[in-house]
């Protein structure tokens, strides 16, 4: 058992378990049981605990939590309006996400959360290169998964401060400035909560409006030449592969600060697929600077190229990756003894 464990279960005066917590599912199954005044009294009590743990996993994370009120709203979502681009183009208009019309026209595009499995009251947004509150603040029920799942209060702001301190690329925001405005079709339906990001991330089959299309041309190559209807020729062909292209480029880029961002409050955080090989590379990286924000975007930085500087930590990593890993097996501890709180503080309210 490591340091983490052991201090949190001297802390609280709590025995080692002969037996692992419950899982998250069984927790929130008896969470939900409880009444709403009960489930708010858990949630505070096992929080306030919590921000009494002193081991440095914990407190890097809790400690400096400000409060969803701290940070401003989203800013409201945006879509390429084809009056701005391509007049000739279909007026546009909202689909809401309960409509059947957007569950089919989006079913093969899932949503590119940073992290699947947690719910969050603050993110960065990527865009404006800044952190801001989340559309919807999490209820209890949301925020007791979050918990035991292995998220502490305040693991939303962490992971937001540290995007936004890796966030150094201004050619990067004016991708991600593109790519987060919102899907649409060819018959002028917008797809709320479904970005180009999204869409593009999901590998599949997506159509590519030429309001959408010219916007990219103008708002990132600065190139005002392309008028609607864009012909199907070459330079069609060419304007499209720089999309790809600005698209793959981007992602390499935002993916790489989602997984260390994420690894800086878990162990194993629920990432998309496609960006799990990064995780144990994260650790070290992490191990390797200190657990400081700044000194990563530093490393980032010097190391250049994606492609080499995950060579150079793999090859660091067959020589001695002992310190990633106690830095791992610390935030499974962590998640573990949030889950044996919940355990403790569900049992007392009754559940």
């Amino acid at each position: 058992m490591s340091f983490v464990a052991v201090a949190c279960l001297a802390a609280f005066g709590l025995q080692e378990p002969a037996a692992p917590a419950p899982t998250a599912t069984a927790l929130c199954e008896r969470f939900h049981a409880l009444d709403a005044a009960a489930r708010t009294n858990v949630l505070r009590s096992l929080d306030r605990t919590v921000q009494r743990m002193d081991d440095a996993a914990t407190q890097r994370i809790v400690a400096p939590a400000r409060g969803r009120s701290a940070w401003p709203p989203a800013a409201p979502a945006r879509w390429f309006a084809p009056a701005d681009y391509a007049p000739a183009m279909t007026p546009r208009i909202l689909v809401d996400t309960n409509d059947a019309a957007h569950r089919e026209a989006t079913r093969a595009i899932p949503h590119a959360a940073v992290v699947a499995d947690f719910e969050v009251g603050v993110e960065y947004d990527w865009s404006a290169g800044k952190i801001v509150q989340s559309a919807r603040e999490p209820n209890d029920e949301q925020a007791f998964a979050n918990r035991v799942h292995g998220y502490p209060a305040g693991a939303d702001e962490a992971i937001a401060n540290v995007l936004a301190v890796l966030d150094t690329t201004p050619a990067q925001r004016t991708l991600a400035a593109y790519f987060d405005h919102l899907y649409a079709d060819r018959a002028g339906h917008v797809f709320a909560g479904v970005t180009l990001f999204d869409a593009w991330s999901s590998g599949s089959q997506i159509e590519m409006p030429d309001t959408d299309v010219i916007a990219f041309a103008r708002d990132v190559r600065r190139d005002r030449s392309y008028r609607s209807p864009v012909p199907a020729d070459k330079r069609r062909d060419r304007l499209y592969e720089s999309i790809r292209a600005a698209f793959a480029e981007h992602r390499e880029y935002r993916s790489l600060r989602i997984a260390l961002a994420a690894t800086f409050v878990a162990a194993d955080p629920a990432i998309d697929a496609t960006w799990r090989n990064l995780v144990p590379r994260c650790h070290w990286i992490w191990a390797h600077c200190g657990d400081d924000p700044g000194a990563v975007a530093k490393y980032l930085a010097k190391s250049g190229d994606r492609g080499h500087l995950l060579e150079e930590i793999d090859a660091a990593m067959v020589k001695d990756s002992r310190a990633a890993e106690r830095r791992r097996l610390d935030l499974t501890d962590l998640a573990e003894h949030l889950r044996r709180l919940a355990d403790r503080e569900t049992t007392r309210a009754g559940g």
